[in-house]
Parts: structure tokens; C-alpha cells; sequence
């Protein structure tokens, strides 16, 4: 068994059957196995699979048969709609979050041997957004971002020279106040998961972008990043802006 197999394996294995997952192939032979599970929604080379024990059971068997997990170029599980864990290009090398009971098998075979990375108690969108908060701590930084969620909308209106327009567009300053008001309020309404648009700026210069619910963002090689930030999220979540302009998934990048 090679060891992407062993680590597809024993995410699908960690997971309760009321977990589902988003899988992108375009190897013909895994469509075709999917598309004949149960519980599955199919979108040309995208599908929405509920992991049940049958489904579990079929995609591991197809992985140790033909090492289908290598023609996976994207996967993410979802309980009640809240990501807890991502992989690209092959599962070699993933985040998840500790929401998922983590075995000390588990933990010793690819947490140590840093293949997965592991956020707290929370979802790997709001470690995202939290993680991403507490990096950029310059002065004279300010956030925009759209959202149609009332309970963020609420919060943002507390917030010192905050404007917000049509209930919908928001503009404020990321001082200690807003961003911890900004962090609360993700951590109890995973309101990030509402974020259509999300901005971080300094001097009309871009720091920082995300889209869709912190599933995909940008930052710039100006702000210096923790190795554990580049763990988590460069080359999964996160892409790097690099001082030509190009973005990179895989840029030698600035470290703390």
C-alpha cells in the first residue's frame, strides 16, 4: 500500500456516516465507480458524496485497486455543510480539523510526519479567516467584504467607523476591537461560510482576497507568514501573490 493510499484510507475510515464529501476527478474509471453509489450528486467532473458505510467501503477498495486517490485533484469533507478537511493533487498532503476524532495511529502515521495538518476545535474555513485576522496586524489596515448574512451584518454595525451599505457591502478598520468582534462572530454563526467577498488593504494595496466562503484566497508576499500558516493553508486554501504580479500556489514565500 503506498502511503497516499494509506492516508485516503484512513480519512474516509475517521469519518461517521454523516459526513459527506466534495470530490473532483477526471480519471474515467473512478467516475464510473461513483456514479454508480448511492447518495451521490453529479456535476461533470464533480461530485457530492454522502459517506456512508457503502460508499466508504467501495472508494477505499477502488483506491487499493487501482491508486485512484492520485487521479483525485480535489476533496473536501463536509459535516452539516462545514468543511473539516481538504486535500489536493493526490491526498499528498492535507488539512483537517480535530472536530474529526483523531486516533493516535492516525496522528503518529501523518500529523508527525507533517502530510496533515490539524486545526482546533473549529472548521478549517473559520481557522482561515481567524488565522488570517491575527497575521495581519499592521496599522492602518482596513477590511471590506459583501455579505447577505443579518447576524455578521449586526456584528459589523458595533464596530468602530464601520460603514455598511444596503445591509449588504461593509467597510472598517481592522483595529483590535473589529477584529475580535469579527472573530467572535465567526466562531459562534460560522458566518465566514456567508463571505462572498473579503478583503483585507493597506494604502489602497491588496493584502489579502478571499471568495466563497474562505474556501479560496490570496495573500500577498509582502505579509510575512508563520510556518504554520504556510502548513495550513499555502498550496491548499491559499495562494500567494508574488511581487510580479504572478500568482503562485507553490512560491517560495517570506516566513516568520
Amino acid at each position: 500500500m503506498t502511503i497516499t493510499q494509506d492516508f485516503f484510507i484512513n480519512v474516509i475510515q475517521a469519518v461517521d456516516n454523516n459526513f459527506s464529501c466534495h470530490l473532483m476527478t477526471s480519471d474515467r474509471r473512478l467516475i464510473n465507480i461513483i456514479r454508480q453509489l448511492k447518495d451521490v450528486r453529479i456535476n461533470d467532473y464533480y461530485f457530492d458524496i454522502l459517506l456512508n458505510t457503502e460508499n466508504k467501503n467501495t472508494l477505499i477498495a477502488h483506491a487499493l485497486a487501482f491508486n485512484s486517490e492520485k487521479h483525485i485533484s480535489y476533496f473536501e469533507i463536509f459535516r452539516d455543510n462545514h468543511l473539516v478537511f481538504i486535500s489536493y493533487d493526490g491526498f499528498e498532503k492535507g488539512v483537517i480539523s480535530s472536530i474529526i476524532p483523531l486516533s493516535e495511529d492516525f496522528i503518529a502515521r501523518f500529523v508527525k510526519t507533517s502530510m496533515c495538518e490539524v486545526v482546533g476545535k473549529i472548521t478549517i474555513t473559520q481557522s482561515f479567516l481567524i488565522d488570517t485576522l491575527n497575521l495581519i496586524e499592521d496599522e492602518d489596515v482596513y477590511c471590506e467584504l459583501q455579505t447577505s448574512y443579518d447576524e455578521l451584518i449586526a456584528s459589523i454595525k458595533q464596530m468602530d467607523n464601520a460603514e455598511v451599505i444596503d445591509n449588504y457591502s461593509a467597510y472598517f478598520p481592522l483595529n483590535k476591537k473589529n477584529r475580535k468582534l469579527l472573530i467572535d462572530n465567526v466562531i459562534q454563526y460560522y458566518s465566514e461560510e456567508y463571505i462572498h467577498h473579503f478583503a483585507i488593504q493597506k494604502e489602497n494595496t491588496s493584502l489579502f482576497t478571499a471568495h466563497d466562503g474562505f474556501e479560496i484566497g490570496l495573500i500577498s508576499s509582502r505579509v510575512s507568514l508563520s510556518e504554520e500558516f504556510v502548513a495550513r493553508f499555502v498550496n491548499t486554501l491559499c495562494s500567494v501573490i508574488l511581487p510580479s504580479g504572478e500568482v503562485s500556489r507553490f512560491a517560495e514565500v517570506k516566513r516568520r
